[in-house]
């Protein structure tokens, strides 16, 4: 997924394989991918205007590799030389297979390497010794498959690949290299769509836990018979140069829960769509770096009201309290009032903001005051700043966060809503208080300032 290739070879449409064009595929992960034919699959006579949406192209490279093309849309048509020059951005690449159509992309199972997968679940099969005498051992087993049963038709597994060693006839070095993949295994064949909504939520889940964005690193689908299929498309937000972490770096680890991972995964994809506006919107920001400090604030802002309203007590009032006093406010009411007055009391049993963050503080109170060292001030300061930034009323002006006061409050409110999705998959308080007294994990909290004074 984040390599740059070309595959020239013959590419045609399911429906007319014998009208093969000559062409070159072009992929990049942070570009579009781009099919450049000497030729086109339009009716020239017909559709010479007219710039098309093609579902399925297949293709066969130069090395006699199938190759199918997914949503292939044509973006330019010229001609050279009186030859017609024609240009497909296409969404999806499957090298392995030929698809005819689109319902017949299915796969049992997809295997994903995420960058920092090897060092979060960090189990390798090495064991290597130095002897006393100056002889080096090295010894390699494969870790066994780790299997997670989330229903009776889906299967979470965590399993290693290898390669290696290499042999040469003048032996210098040799490199044995493991790689860790996450595994969603069905039962059944299931189409792409369905899998990669589970790829994002794990993607999402390791994101979590490691405590910075992560994304694919590579993708094969695996057919009946064990067809393996490799599978490219574009990363949007994705960044060329990924932060390896340190084990001690991350919030969690495998290691951390390896004796519960089943049911910790389990809630995960449980509950994936009652958090599901939780995690859009933090995660939103954690894949987007080059995003507004303004835009990242009111994502993380809208984030931990939706938890708030979704997990805790979304009425100030209990429900039939609040319908009978709201009864009789507009009972009371001129007829050419009523109307209006239902309209602007349908939303006022909802708690304030300052109200639903001071519950969630309190919620993690002993975790959080070692980082909000004045809950009343930062509350007023994150609800100023909210309503600044979205009604943009002149009198809250200078009493909105901007610059670096706004990043820390940021990096305060990305902390609740960590706190928030830890808990829903299974987390302890006491557990949480023990992940965010790591040092290094203060360090993306606190401020130097504050961080100093806390270790003094």
């Amino acid at each position: 997924m984040n390599e740059v290739f070309e595959i020239s070879g013959l590419w045609w449409l399911p429906d007319k394989p014998d009208s093969k064009i000559g062409g070159v595929l072009k992929f990049n992960p942070e570009k579009e991918t781009r099919l450049e034919l000497i030729g086109t699959f339009n009716n020239l006579k017909e559709d010479l205007n007219k710039l098309v949406l093609i579902d399925i192209i297949n293709g066969i490279s130069s090395d006699g590799e199938e190759i199918t093309l997914h949503r292939c849309f044509e973006v330019n048509l010229h001609f050279s030389s009186g030859f017609p020059i024609s240009f497909y951005n296409c969404g999806t690449i499957f090298v392995g297979a030929h698809f005819k159509n689109i319902s017949n992309i299915k796969f049992n199972t997809i295997y994903i390497n995420y960058s920092n997968l090897d060092q979060w679940v960090n189990i390798d099969g090495f064991d290597i010794s130095q002897q006393p005498s100056g002889e080096s051992i090295i010894k390699y087993k494969r870790p066994e498959t780790i299997r997670t049963i989330i229903n009776d038709e889906l299967d979470i597994l965590i399993s290693f690949s290898l390669k290696g060693p290499n042999l040469n006839c003048v032996q210098r070095e040799t490199r044995i290299e493991q790689t860790t993949h996450i595994g969603i295994k069905f039962s059944e064949e299931k189409h792409i769509n369905e899998f990669r909504k589970f790829i994002f939520i794990i993607q999402n889940f390791l994101s979590l836990a490691v405590g910075s964005s992560v994304n694919p690193l590579s993708i094969s689908g695996y057919k009946s018979g064990n067809q393996q299929v490799k599978i490219f498309y574009r990363l949007i937000n994705a960044t060329d140069k990924i932060s390896i972490l340190n084990p001690h770096e991350m919030l969690f680890t495998f290691k951390d829960i390896s004796t519960r991972f089943e049911y910790i995964i389990k809630n995960w994809i449980d509950k994936a769509e009652l958090l599901k506006p939780v995690s859009n919107l933090y995660f939103g920001t954690k894949y987007n770096s080059r995003m507004y400090l303004e835009h990242q604030f009111l994502s993380i802002m809208q984030a931990l009201e939706s938890y708030h309203g979704r997990i805790m007590n979304n009425n100030e009032t209990p429900a039939p309290e609040f319908e009978e006093k709201k009864r009789k406010i507009i009972d009371s009411a001129p007829c050419e009032y009523k109307n209006w007055l239902s309209y602007k009391l349908e939303h006022s049993n909802q708690p304030h903001l300052r109200k639903r963050l001071e519950d969630i503080c309190i919620m993690f109170e002993s975790t959080v005051n070692e980082f909000i060292l004045d809950r009343t001030n930062f509350i007023n300061d994150a609800a100023n700043t909210r309503n600044y930034l979205t009604h943009y009323d002149s009198r809250l002006k200078d009493k909105s966060a901007r610059n670096e006061e706004l990043y820390n409050i940021i990096k305060k409110l990305q902390l609740l809503a960590e706190l928030c999705l830890l808990k829903e998959i299974g987390f302890s308080l006491k557990e949480l208080n023990e992940i965010y007294s790591k040092y290094e994990i203060k360090r993306k909290y606190l401020s130097n300032k504050e961080l100093n004074l806390g270790t003094n």
